[in-house]
């Protein structure tokens, strides 16, 4: 590299609209004299799916090249591809900072944390990994991450298999990230949300108000950003209502009683909410159960083991519909196991408790 700096900061973008992920990206090139902006796009109009890789900075386009698909993976192509052309970015030295920006939908987490492991084991030599950033528009943020729109509808899906809400892939993106670039007209609940989503350590700023030299210095820390999105992690605060936006901390040591859970699941994980947390089933105690939710899907899976922490169930549930939080808080009251059956939880081992389908075979996860 130069001789002002031994690395090549590598600050990534990641949004769903095509727009904010531009305007997010041209802030760090109008700011950063030496920056290179380096774009993935899911190239869908050629015989076979591939990747369209393109490096360019103030002077125009210096790159335009199409990845093919390995064994039809997106991800892994662009981990892959990714690790390469940054290898070859330090070679070349031309730049001091490349603007990753992801495929329209992508979590940044698994490219963030290839980056990562790439460094730390000598893979990938004079690269540092600088913040992850989220850019989101900030007129429709309230609808896309509340909303029931499939990323599909959008043409925003990542394969035929990709049944994902578009406010998924907007939490992933906005729950990981260092910083949030709303861009546009951003209304009083939009800004209110999304602060109720971002970490304490992050930030919202728009692209115009933001210090692209300050934010480029800091460093992104993987370990940091996945123990905040991790669903054992402690539930939030809970946070008075401002804005149009209200947040629910839910908590118990008990668990959900599984035949009352699967009759009101609609009444406690649907509506215009992002809920995320973890539960106990008594059919299940050994696992932990991961509670995933926004607009109108709801995720329930298998985290894995307690491990040395005692068996809780913790939902922190955000939305802007005030009769729904009413209807969530008594669902999650009603559902909770009550004294008397706590005191016969022998009676459900190896019963099938109706969540197989989602949880794997209850025997299993005894």
């Amino acid at each position: 590299m130069n001789d002002s700096s031994p690395y090549l900061s590598v600050a990534m973008i990641a949004a769903v609209d095509p727009v904010a992920r531009q305007s997010a990206a041209a802030t760090f090139l109008l700011d950063l004299p030496d920056a290179a902006q380096l774009s993935y796009d899911l190239a869908v109009d050629r015989p076979e799916p591939a990747l369209r890789r393109v490096i360019a900075d103030r002077d125009g386009t210096a790159e335009a090249e199409f990845v093919d698909l390995d064994h039809g993976c997106l991800g892994c192509t662009l981990r892959q591809d990714v690790l390469a052309t940054l290898a070859r970015l330090t070679d070349i030295d031309r730049w001091r900072t490349v603007v990753l920006a992801l495929p329209l939908a992508t979590p940044p987490e698994p490219v963030a944390a290839a980056v990562d492991t790439a460094v730390r084991d000598g893979r990938l030599v004079g690269i540092r990994l600088a913040p992850v950033v989220a850019a989101v528009d900030g007129a429709t943020a309230v609808h896309d991450i509340l909303g029931d729109d499939l990323l599909d509808e959008r043409d925003l899906a990542h394969g035929p298999r990709d049944r994902r809400s578009v406010g998924e892939a907007v939490c992933a993106q906005v729950e990981y990230a260092d910083a949030v670039l709303a861009v546009g007209n951003s209304g009083r609940q939009s800004v209110g949300l999304l602060r109720r989503l971002l970490c304490s350590s992050a930030f919202l700023a728009s692209p115009h108000r933001i210090d692209v030299a300050d934010l480029i210095v800091r460093r992104h820390d993987t370990g940091l950003a996945r123990a905040r999105i991790h669903p054992l992690q402690p539930a939030g605060r809970p946070q008075p209502d401002a804005d149009g936006v209200w947040t629910l901390v839910l908590q118990s040591g008990r668990p959900f009683e599984p035949q009352r859970l699967m009759a009101r699941l609609e009444d406690l994980g649907t509506g215009l909410i992002r809920a995320r947390g973890h539960f106990w089933l008594p059919s299940r105690p050994g696992v932990a159960c991961v509670w995933d939710g926004s607009g109108g899907q709801l995720s329930v899976g298998i985290h894995g083991p307690w491990g040395d922490r005692m068996p809780g169930t913790a939902l922190t549930i955000t939305g802007v519909d005030p009769t729904e939080r009413e209807r969530i808080r008594d669902a999650f009251a009603t559902i909770l196991m009550t004294d008397r059956e706590l005191g016969d939880l022998d009676r459900w081992r190896g019963v099938d408790d109706g969540f197989d389908p989602w949880l794997g075979t209850a025997s299993s996860a005894a």
